[in-house]
């Protein structure tokens, strides 16, 4: 069975700790990662806010690794029905992301998703981001993806921005939006998933 999603091992499941040298080695590798896909025009760097940023960020990377799947079984394991049922899932959830996105950035509304592009970074703004360790790189190998990727993004950074300077009502109005598309999120990408006969653990399976 595929394995779509990778979990940090804890230490106390290995029997043992991990030392400095070895989380030295992790970062600098992390690093050398996240530089190299800086120098890809169509990367897209995220930098999430909180542990639910952190998920966002990482379900918009699991997105992109099960499209890209759903197009290399396409017509071996996978009928023509199935595979576009999953694309038009993602596509309907990008559409959902993106409607929040003018909510929150009602400047962005002369932006469509498909001109993604346009308000990317440069790579020189990204390789100064790669440095922060919170920032997370997603290269998208579908349009759909990148759609998706770009939305979170955005929406990071309004989060970050909406906790210094609105309301409480404000804030309580964009929790709970927030809260709704990261579960929707969980869900369509377990149920792809599922279609594809893959393993995955949803993120938020904690909190169901």
């Amino acid at each position: 069975m595929e394995t779509t999603k990778l979990h940090m091992t804890k230490p106390s499941e290995t029997g043992r700790g991990v030392t400095e040298e070895e989380l030295k080695d992790k970062g600098k590798r992390i690093l050398e990662l996240k530089l190299r896909a800086a120098g890809n025009p169509d990367s897209i760097f995220i930098l999430p806010f909180g542990t639910e940023g952190f998920k966002m960020a990482h379900m918009a990377r699991t997105g992109d690794k099960l499209m890209s799947l759903v197009k290399r079984k396409f017509g071996i394991s996978i009928d023509v029905q199935q595979a576009k049922e999953i694309f038009r899932e993602f596509e309907d959830f990008a559409v959902n992301l993106w409607k929040f996105v003018y909510k929150l950035s009602p400047n962005l509304h002369n932006i469509e998703p498909k001109d993604w592009r346009r308000i990317n970074d440069s790579i020189e703004v990204k390789k100064t981001i790669a440095y922060r360790r919170a920032s997370i790189a997603v290269e998208p190998r579908s349009e759909e993806s990148a759609m998706i990727a770009m939305a979170v993004r955005i929406i990071q950074q309004k989060n970050v921005e909406l906790r210094q300077t609105s309301t409480f009502d404000e804030l309580e109005k964009f929790v709970r939006e927030y809260v709704k598309l990261l579960s929707d999120f969980d869900r369509l990408l377990e149920n792809a998933s599922e279609k594809l006969s893959v393993e995955y653990r949803p993120y938020l399976k904690d909190e169901k």
